[in-house]
């Protein structure tokens, strides 16, 4: 078992903007994600954010693909509940 199996990766971004500009990317090339509400915990400065299931998606491959698209983002890990 990974050890990341019990955890998302939760991308934040700085505008919905972004978000939206990155859900066109992902979709593009079918990589697997959710748009979901940025966790309070987390931060409060864009309410919508990715979350990457790393047994369904390779989150560098993800990230690799948004910053070859100049869409920033901050990168955390949150457990399953």
């Amino acid at each position: 078992m990974q050890c990341n199996a019990m955890r998302y990766i939760i991308l934040i971004f700085d505008s919905t903007h972004r978000v939206l500009l990155a859900e066109k990317v992902l979709l593009k090339q079918a990589v697997k994600f959710d748009i979901i509400q940025t966790p309070k915990e987390i931060s409060s400065s864009c309410g919508m954010s990715v979350r990457l299931d790393p047994e369904l998606t390779d989150p560098v491959k993800a990230i690799t693909l948004l910053k070859a698209h100049k869409i920033e983002c901050m990168v955390f890990e949150k457990d399953r509940k």
